[in-house]
């Protein structure tokens, strides 16, 4: 006999939840998945009030609603768990791009670093502000939450942008100076100005997918 969940209406109605939820990719298949659990209970007990397994599908459909509606019931659970992913994303990925520059830097700038190039690029002050605020959102969206205020999704996901628009304001500064002073005639050691425009320009690519995908999210919350 065929099961309620191969139904075309139950696949068809997950396939419109999944495309309208908006989340890392493991969050989104859980919330899928734990909608289809609920409609196969629900369709087993109409089943067994006598109705047929296309029938009972049709009414446990029925009984949930709109993808929509569930779709905006999880919304704030998807896109906490989307800015926490890209914060932790941003966080780690700063010391591996930054490791190549300050290697690159120290023999540039000698005893005076990292004084002389925090005057040279004055976005790294905000860089190191930018850490603190991703950190203070991790700890104040996970277990730190009974101790300190907890922050909202869309509080999160605006802090995961701004991050991300911070990060994208680094690399492009620090690719500036180095684009300088090679005009200028300066020398770097070649390998080491492979890695670090490659990890910068990488970096790039990711924050501005991040910001975008964040404030993407955002879009879909109803809280302001």
């Amino acid at each position: 006999m065929k099961s309620p969940g191969d139904d075309k209406v139950v696949i068809e109605y997950l396939s419109e939840l999944r495309r309208l939820l908006h989340g890392p990719a493991h969050t989104k298949a859980a919330v899928v998945e734990e909608v289809r659990g609920g409609i196969l209970d629900a369709a087993q007990a109409f089943t067994a009030r006598g109705l047929s397994p296309a029938s009972a599908a049709e009414a446990a459909v029925a009984d949930f609603g709109e993808p929509a509606l569930v779709a905006l019931a999880f919304a704030s659970e998807l896109a906490m768990a989307q800015a926490r992913k890209i914060l932790w994303s941003l966080l780690i990925t700063g010391p591996l791009v930054g490791i190549w520059w300050f290697l690159l830097w120290v023999p540039a700038y000698g005893r005076s670093f990292p004084g002389a190039l925090i005057s040279a690029v004055p976005v790294l002050p905000l860089v190191a502000a930018a850490v603190v605020a991703g950190v203070f959102v991790l700890a104040t969206s996970g277990s730190l939450i009974r101790w300190i205020p907890e922050v909202t999704p869309g509080q999160a996901l605006l802090a995961a942008a701004v991050i991300g628009g911070t990060c994208i304001a680094a690399d492009a500064a620090v690719l500036a100076i180095l684009w300088a002073r090679m005009a200028a005639g300066d020398a770097f050691p070649p390998l080491l100005v492979s890695a670090a425009v490659t990890a910068s320009f990488a970096r790039l690519l990711a924050a501005g997918w991040a910001v975008f995908r964040c404030l993407r999210t955002k879009s879909h919350l109803s809280e302001p």
